[in-house]
C-alpha cells in the first residue's frame, strides 16, 4: 500500500479566555498590546501599564485580538467615557484615555511611522492642531436597519468589530445641533411606510443649519413626504433624498448647503454627498498652517492635487498669482469651479483627472508651478510623487488622513531630491485612534 506524506498538525495551543494580562504598549490603532504564551495579543480598551482581564475575540497563529472585560489595575491616564454607547459603538475607540494622553499617543505614533517608512528620525513635531474633544463633528452617517422580529428601526454607527447596528440615542462627539436630532429622527423614520427599505441617513451642519440626507431603496409615498416636511418645519432642518438612481434632490426647497472660511471671507457650497472635513475648527487651523508652510507669495503658481471642493484651493487663490486644483470626481470639479466663480477668484481653475494613472499629457500638467499641495485619500499619492518631482516645485505640503501612506510617499519624495523639514499632527477626530498629519517638503538646493 502506497504511503503518502502527511504533515504533522501544527502544535497550536489556544489562548485561555478570559485571560489576565499586563499591557505593555499601544499599537497604531489605539489598542493595548500584551504577550501571552509567545503570542501578541491586541486588547481593545486597554492602556499601557494596566493589568486587565480580556476576552479572546479572534485568534490566529501569531496573534490574537481581545476586548477588556475588567480593569484590574488602572492607568492614571484612564478616564470614564462620556458616551453611554461607548462599549458597543464603533464610532470612538479612545474615550477611555484622557485628551492630553490621546494627543501624546498620536504624536508618538506619527513619529514612529515616519521613522519606519521614511527613515526620518531627526525631526521634531510642530505644535499639534487640535480643537474641542466633544461636539466637533459637523457631519456623520448612520446606518439604518429594520429589526423584523421586534418591528423596530435601528439607527446608529456600526457596532465595534461588526456590521450590526443598535438603538443609538446620542453622540457626544456630534455637534449639539445634530446630536439633539438623533432621537426624533429615529422616531420619525420608524413611522414611514417604507421603514423596511431605508439604507442610511447622513447628518450635516451647514451655514444654513442642520441638513439630513435620507437614502431610501423604495420610493417615498406622499404621506411619507408629508411626514418629512412636517418634521422639517418643527425642527428647522433641510431634507435631501437619495433614491436608487443615487441622484440627490432637495425636498420642497431650493437647498444649497455651504460652510464658511471666515479668515479668507469665503463660503464653500457643497452637496450632501460631497466630502467635507468633519471638524470645522481644526479644518480652519489646518488651512492656515498649510498656507503658512507653503509661504504663499503674490507671484506664486500653486497646484492643489486631490482638491475636492476647493477647501485649500480657494484660500490659496486669495494669496497666489495662479492656482490650479485637480480632483477625480466630476461633480465636485463642477461645484469647485462654481465656488471659485462665486468667490470672484479669476486666478483659480479646477480640472478633472484620475491621479492614480498617467496624467502627464493633460494641458494643466504641462504648466509650471513652483509650489504644490496635496490632500489624498487613505491610499496616499505614491504615483503623484513622481510627477511632482518633475514639476520641480520649491515646496510641497502633504496633508494626510493616513500617516502610514504619507510616510511611504515621504520616502519617495526624499529619494527624488526633497527634504522633510516640517511634520505635524492634525487631530481631526478626537476620541478616536484616527490620525491626520501635515508634512512640508523642500527641494534640496543644488551644490
Amino acid at each position: 500500500m502506497a504511503q503518502f506524506f502527511k504533515p504533522k498538525a501544527a502544535n497550536h495551543t489556544a489562548l485561555p479566555s478570559p485571560v489576565t494580562v499586563q499591557i505593555d504598549r499601544f499599537d497604531h490603532q489605539g489598542r493595548g498590546m500584551a504577550k501571552v504564551k509567545g503570542k501578541t495579543l491586541f486588547v481593545a480598551g486597554a492602556l499601557p501599564g494596566e493589568t486587565v482581564v480580556a476576552s479572546i475575540e479572534q485568534e490566529k497563529k501569531e496573534y490574537a485580538k481581545g476586548q477588556v472585560i475588567k480593569v484590574v489595575s488602572a492607568s492614571a491616564q484612564r478616564q470614564a467615557p462620556v458616551c453611554p454607547h461607548y462599549q458597543i459603538c464603533g464610532g470612538c475607540d479612545l474615550q477611555h484615555l484622557n485628551s492630553h494622553s490621546q494627543l501624546q499617543y498620536k504624536a508618538e505614533s506619527l513619529l514612529a511611522l515616519v521613522a519606519k517608512f521614511a527613515q526620518v528620525r531627526n525631526i521634531s513635531l510642530s505644535p499639534t492642531l487640535s480643537g474641542e474633544p466633544l461636539g466637533y463633528r459637523r457631519s456623520a452617517r448612520f446606518g439604518l436597519q429594520f429589526n423584523k422580529k421586534q418591528r423596530r428601526l435601528e439607527m446608529s454607527f456600526r457596532r465595534k468589530s461588526s456590521n450590526q447596528l443598535f438603538k443609538q440615542t446620542c453622540c457626544p462627539v456630534l455637534a449639539p445641533q445634530l446630536d439633539t436630532l438623533i432621537k426624533p429622527v429615529q422616531q420619525l423614520l420608524q413611522q414611514l411606510s417604507i421603514v423596511e427599505k431605508l439604507g442610511h441617513i447622513a447628518f450635516y451642519l451647514a451655514e444654513q443649519g442642520p441638513a439630513l440626507l435620507l437614502r431610501h431603496l423604495k420610493p417615498l409615498t406622499k404621506a411619507d413626504e408629508q411626514r418629512l416636511l412636517t418634521f422639517a418645519q418643527q425642527h428647522h432642518v433641510l431634507w435631501f433624498l437619495q433614491g436608487n438612481d443615487n441622484h440627490v434632490q432637495a425636498l420642497a426647497h431650493q437647498g444649497q448647503l455651504s460652510y464658511a472660511l471666515p479668515a479668507w471671507q469665503l463660503n464653500i457650497d457643497f452637496s450632501p454627498n460631497n466630502f467635507i472635513q468633519v471638524n470645522d475648527q481644526v479644518n480652519q487651523k489646518m488651512i492656515a498652517q498649510a498656507l503658512d508652510w507653503l509661504d504663499v507669495q503674490p507671484d506664486d503658481r500653486v497646484i492643489d492635487l486631490f482638491a475636492g471642493l476647493g477647501n485649500f484651493s480657494l484660500p490659496l487663490a486669495t494669496l497666489a498669482k495662479q492656482v490650479v486644483g485637480v480632483e477625480g470626481i466630476d461633480t465636485m470639479v463642477e461645484q469647485a469651479n462654481r465656488n471659485a466663480e462665486q468667490a470672484g477668484l479669476a486666478n483659480l481653475s479646477f480640472y478633472q483627472a484620475d491621479l492614480s494613472s498617467d496624467f502627464s499629457q493633460q494641458p494643466w500638467a504641462k504648466e509650471t508651478f513652483n509650489k504644490a499641495l496635496l490632500d489624498p485619500a487613505r491610499d496616499g499619492a505614491l504615483f503623484v510623487t513622481e510627477h511632482l518631482a518633475k514639476l520641480n516645485c520649491e515646496r510641497i505640503v502633504y496633508v494626510s488622513c493616513h500617516p502610514a501612506t504619507m510616510a511611504r510617499d515621504a520616502q519617495a519624495l526624499i529619494e527624488r531630491g526633497y527634504d522633510l523639514v516640517k511634520l505635524g499632527l492634525v487631530d481631526m477626530f478626537p476620541n478616536t485612534a484616527h490620525m491626520e498629519s501635515m508634512a512640508l517638503f523642500q527641494r534640496k538646493k543644488k551644490k
